[in-house]
């Protein structure tokens, strides 16, 4: 592969990145708002809809993190 086709990757690469750390911070803030709930409500159905949102989120994330690093293996760059 050329160099310019490296550079080719590394741009959609990066985009990536940046949506998975947009997901993170998703996770993070539904995670945030689930501890403040009240017991009672992290068993209702509310609740549980907050930890799929997170699990789903969670998996996204690092779904994403396994494409990124297989587009970093392609350009060379350090994943």
């Amino acid at each position: 592969m050329n160099k310019k086709r490296r550079a080719q990757i590394e741009k959609p690469r990066q985009r990536l990145e940046a949506i998975k750390d947009e997901i993170e911070t998703l996770y993070e803030e539904e995670k945030e708002a689930f501890e403040n709930m009240p017991d009672s409500l992290q068993t209702s159905p509310k609740g549980e809809e907050s930890e799929s949102a997170m699990d789903k989120l969670e998996d996204i994330a690092s779904e994403l993190g396994l494409e990124i690093d297989q587009l970093a293996e392609l350009t060379g760059a350090v994943a």
